[in-house]
C-alpha cells in the first residue's frame, strides 16, 4: 500500500494556508503581502517578512471567544507564531484551531487536525494543550510533533526535548525526549524513535 508520507505530501510543497477569522472572513496567506492582515478583538494578525503568521495581543483584553482556524491544503505548509510566542509548523492538509487570545481557563489550548510541529514558549503558569480527536498533549514548554491525520489508525506524538503528558480518556503517559506515543484510541504505546 501507499506509505502515509506519499498520501499527504505533494511535491514540490509550497508555503501557503488559509486563515479563517472568527467572523468567517477567510484570508489566503500564500500571496498575502507582509504587514497587518487583520485586527480583531484586540489581536493584531500580521505576516512577517520571512512569511510567517504572527499574532500579537493589543493592549487591553483579547476576546477569548474569538476562534481562528489556520488550514493548509495538500502540498501547503505554514508557520505561525502564536500570541504566547510559541511556533507551530503546520504540515500539509492540516488545520489548527484556537482562540485568538490562546488562553482558555488558564491553559493555552489549540486543536489540531493533521500534523504539526510545536515549539512551545515556556510558561509554567499556563500549560499548553494540543487537542486532537480523543487525545490531549499537555506541556509547559518544549518541542514536539503530533501526527493526527484522520485517515491514520493512530495519533503519533513525538517528543524532541523536555517532557509532555499524553492523555486519552483516563490513560496518561509522560513522554521523555526521543520517544513517541502511539495512541490508537484505546491505549497509548510508547516507543523509542
Amino acid at each position: 500500500g501507499l506509505s502515509s508520507a506519499s498520501i499527504h505530501d505533494a511535491k514540490p510543497g509550497k508555503v501557503g494556508a488559509t486563515l479563517t477569522l472568527a467572523d468567517g472572513k477567510k484570508i489566503g496567506l500564500d500571496d498575502a503581502a507582509s504587514g497587518e492582515l487583520a485586527s480583531e478583538a484586540g489581536v493584531s494578525i500580521s505576516k512577517s517578512a520571512d512569511g510567517q503568521l504572527v499574532y500579537e495581543i493589543k493592549a487591553g483584553k483579547a476576546d477569548p471567544a474569538r476562534i481562528n482556524t489556520l488550514s493548509t491544503a495538500k502540498g501547503e505548509t505554514y508557520k505561525v507564531r502564536l500570541p504566547d510566542g510559541s511556533l507551530v509548523y503546520l504540515n500539509a492538509a492540516s488545520s489548527l484551531t484556537y482562540a485568538a487570545s490562546l488562553n482558555e481557563r488558564g491553559k493555552r489550548i489549540v486543536k489540531l487536525s493533521g500534523e504539526g510541529y510545536f515549539e512551545i514558549a515556556k510558561d509554567k503558569a499556563h500549560p499548553f494543550v494540543v487537542k486532537t480527536g480523543g487525545q490531549e498533549v499537555e506541556v509547559l514548554g518544549t518541542q514536539f510533533n503530533v501526527n493526527a491525520y484522520s485517515d491514520e489508525a493512530a495519533v503519533k506524538t513525538t517528543l524532541l526535548e523536555g517532557a509532555v503528558q499524553v492523555s486519552t480518556g483516563t490513560v496518561r503517559q509522560v513522554l521523555k525526549p526521543g520517544f513517541q506515543a502511539v495512541n490508537d484510541g484505546h491505549s497509548i504505546r510508547v516507543a523509542k524513535v
